[in-house]
């Protein structure tokens, strides 16, 4: 017999047992073929073919940033990411831009962008009342950054001495990216924020005045 003849045989021999054999045997048969296929999925998993990396957690999705968390079911989850010690969204953002003069107050809880100039009439007038409010806001957890419209640094930080003023400064073309800041052609202008850049009021200079009421109605809790 051909070695052909031999294995049709004994394909042929291997049938006929499984069919005429006990319901054991069938159930054994059954059970080697589904071993030969899960087998043979279990490969094409690990060939090397499947483009997909997996690991223990579930599958890691491609293009991820580093501040997205990957679930177990591999879905991709915005992360916000979190401040460097504990600092608000506001407060992060000033120091970036590496304020003179001071750094914002730590824990404040609402920030006054005063867009304002040595060289206008109005905000020098208004500067002194500024300065004197300046401690009772800071109590109510409120700090002051002067968003400089001067012609260089020096000269805004020469404004700020003059008037003996303990808050931070930056220069206006900095302001671009800061939460909640508000472009303004004329000087003085005043942003109240909260923490987050979220705009509580808009306006002249003699907003900051207001401020009691501004936060008063931003959390009835505050003082």
């Amino acid at each position: 017999m051909t070695r052909s003849g031999l294995a049709n045989e004994g394909t042929s021999c291997t049938m006929a047992s499984i069919m005429k054999g006990s319901a054991k045997g069938i159930l054994t048969g059954m059970l080697i073929i589904c071993l030969a296929g899960a087998g043979g999925a279990s490969a094409k998993g690990s060939s090397g073919n499947d483009p997909t990396p997996q690991n223990a957690t579930g599958i890691m999705l491609k293009g991820t940033d580093k501040n997205s968390e990957v679930t177990d079911e591999g879905e991709g989850k915005s992360k916000k990411k979190a401040t460097k010690k504990g600092r608000s969204v506001v407060d992060a953002a000033i120091r970036k831009l590496h304020p003179f003069n001071s750094h914002p107050m730590k824990g404040a809880k609402y920030f006054v962008y005063l867009q304002s100039a040595s060289w206008c009439k109005w905000c020098c007038q208004e500067m002194p009342k500024i300065v004197e409010e300046y401690p009772e806001m800071k109590k109510a957890k409120i700090e002051i950054v002067l968003l400089g419209h001067d012609s260089d640094k020096r000269a805004a930080q020469n404004y700020l001495k003059k008037y003996r003023a303990k808050f931070p400064g930056v220069m206006v073309e900095q302001c671009e990216k800061l939460p909640g800041y508000v472009k303004s052609n004329s000087v003085p202008h005043v942003t109240f924020v909260d923490a987050d850049g979220y705009i509580l009021r808009d306006g002249g200079g003699s907003v900051i005045m207001a401020w009691r009421d501004i936060i008063s109605q931003a959390s009835p809790e505050a003082e």
